[in-house]
């Protein structure tokens, strides 16, 4: 969405690293996200969530 549109989305827009993959993403155009202890990670495919969801320890630091 461009930002000169006027128009606010609800969220606002970061970029975010896929922990599984290494891809940045935007946060708004994330294909999923998990929670985990407390943070959300961002996913750029479904595949890297089910990684993630599989085993959250071996990706996050």
């Amino acid at each position: 969405m461009c930002c000169c549109s006027g128009t606010k989305t609800k969220e606002t827009s970061q970029m975010v690293k896929d922990v599984v993959c290494g891809m940045q993403i935007d946060s708004n155009e994330a294909a999923g996200k998990s929670e985990y202890q407390g943070q959300t990670y961002y996913f750029c495919a479904p595949g890297c969530k089910r990684k993630f969801d599989a085993n959250p320890q071996q990706f996050v630091k």
